[in-house]
């Protein structure tokens, strides 16, 4: 095959074009309305929205006959790096423009080198095709294991919900590792079960039970104030059932980012209300009702109210960008601070070792938080109330500069 019809089959394809028609037309628009950006620096923009854009137009030539992580995971760079600069974002105009030119190199040559490794994963999985079935076309057995995993998903729901009520003994430093046994338990049991909804070997009462079982868990999973544990769960089952149905439950998807983005509105205001002050907890018990109840209006609240009212709030989009964060790391390493060459990496290596064998090591997100303490992000105390993630882009240079965004 020439060289010509090679790229135009992997890259020149509709869903391609239709990609690069839409982000023209979204750049085209901003450009018109947003003067202080030059030429340059739109061209470095539109690069990496169109390799974000990339593997996912592929997935849909080829008919979406796997789960869409990896292109997911290129699709949200757009939101990471790509909107912040399109609409202008008042901490984005602040910046030099040759600095917003190099930090958008450095994201186009992350994104590139990711995809390449990707292209050749996939290509030497095609050429196996006859021995391999692509994961939506798999069918899996869990045989009796489908009773075990209720009984699973059941205690899981039980436990969450005698831990958010305080109905457990003081269990000390035994705590997490009791509650990473029920999370793994209930995860395990939630997968095999959504995946036997997919493949529609579930009786309608059963269907019933288990998307009701699902919400009561995900209900005092976010009334906990944090809303990780119930995106966790709900991604777990909508790719379980994927894989069952062999297609992908758009619909679900977007009624649960619809459903997360209200409650984020107004996530940080219900949390000043209720949450002891230093804390990311409260130590008075109160009704879930209550909880929700002062969580609805709030969000409603900020979704409603103008920027005279109660000052422009961020969105879960706008919490999304992680261009101002990258922008300080470039800038500040190696002028201010020296490179880290990979001590982040060897702190989030502790994750590995069971809190049983090391029951002082660091918390998980230890090597996140120091990164964001040495960049100045937030302080020691700053970090014990909330976490900031600065992504792996900012990772790799801080501890490596260039070879670093290669090499992760």
């Amino acid at each position: 095959m020439k060289p010509s019809a090679l790229v135009k089959k992997q890259i020149i394809t509709r869903p391609f074009t239709l990609g690069v028609i839409l982000l023209s037309v979204w750049f085209l628009w901003s450009f018109n309305s947003n003067e202080q950006y030059g030429g340059y620096e739109w061209l470095v923009y539109y690069l990496i929205a169109l390799i974000a854009w990339e593997p996912v137009a592929a997935w849909l030539r080829e008919g979406g006959r796997w789960v869409p992580a990896a292109e997911l995971f290129f699709l949200l760079h757009l939101q990471y790096y790509v909107s912040p600069f399109v609409n202008a974002k008042e901490e984005i105009l602040e910046l030099q423009p040759d600095l917003r030119i190099k930090i958008g190199l450095v994201v186009a040559l992350y994104l590139a080198v990711c995809r390449v490794a990707y292209y050749f994963l996939r290509a030497m999985a095609d050429k196996s095709r006859a021995r391999r079935i692509e994961i939506l076309d798999r069918r899996l057995d869990f045989g009796p294991r489908q009773y075990i995993a209720w009984v699973g998903l059941v205690a899981w729901t039980l436990f969450s919900m005698a831990l958010q009520r305080n109905w457990l003994p003081e269990l000390g430093a035994n705590l997490n590792l009791i509650r990473s046994f029920f999370s793994a338990v209930g995860t395990l049991s939630m997968f095999i079960l959504f995946y036997e909804l997919g493949t529609g070997h579930l009786k309608r009462i059963a269907t019933y039970f288990l998307i009701s079982v699902t919400l009561v868990c995900m209900f005092w999973s976010i009334s906990s104030g944090f809303l990780v544990g119930a995106t966790i769960q709900a991604a777990v089952s909508l790719v379980a059932f994927s894989i069952g149905r062999k297609k992908i439950p758009i619909p679900a998807m977007l009624i649960l980012i619809a459903v997360l983005s209200f409650l984020h509105a107004g996530k940080m205001e219900m949390r000043y209300q209720l949450w002891d002050e230093g804390k990311n907890y409260s130590t008075t018990e109160r009704s879930v009702l209550d909880v929700y109840q002062l969580w609805i209006a709030s969000s409603w609240k900020r979704i409603t109210s103008t920027d005279s009212d109660e000052g422009k709030v961020p969105t879960i989009f706008d919490r999304g960008s992680l261009l101002q964060y990258l922008a300080r790391v470039v800038e500040a390493t190696p002028e201010e601070l020296p490179y880290l060459n990979g001590n982040s990496y060897v702190e989030s290596s502790a994750g590995f070792i069971p809190r049983i064998v090391w029951p002082d090591k660091p918390s998980g997100g230890a090597a996140n938080d120091n990164l964001s303490i040495y960049y100045g992000f937030q302080t020691e105390d700053g970090v014990l109330k909330t976490a900031v993630g600065l992504g792996p882009i900012c990772e790799a240079w801080g501890n490596w500069g260039w070879f670093g965004v290669c090499l992760i």
